[in-house]
């Protein structure tokens, strides 16, 4: 079996994400958006361990190692930011919470 085949339980995900077992185990039902992707159609919370590495490459912003790198010639320069258009009107007191006041006499 190839090691990027490896397939990690609860135990080994939260030893490698820096969980305890319970919450890996609890994000797993409750909130499963916090964790990488599961091997879909068995009963136990399994996943594999180059699903793993790929989820936390995407998360954390690092380029993929395996992607291949696009040459320089072929990214475009990034624009410059626009300026705003013109700046915010002022709060008038009739935008005020509360009771309103009475116009004096």
């Amino acid at each position: 079996m190839d090691e990027q085949d490896e397939v990690w339980d609860a135990k080994k995900l939260a030893s490698f994400l820096g969980y305890s077992e319970e919450t890996v185990r609890g994000y797993s039902t409750a909130k499963p958006d916090r964790l990488p992707p599961r091997i879909a159609g068995v009963r136990r919370p399994l996943w594999l361990k180059h699903v793993v590495l790929k989820w936390l490459a995407d998360r954390s912003g690092m380029p993929d190692v395996h992607a291949p790198r696009q040459p320089d010639n072929e990214i475009a320069p990034t624009p410059p930011p626009e300026l705003p258009a013109e700046p915010p009107a002022p709060v008038s007191l009739k935008m005020r919470k509360g009771r309103p006041r009475r116009p004096p006499p």
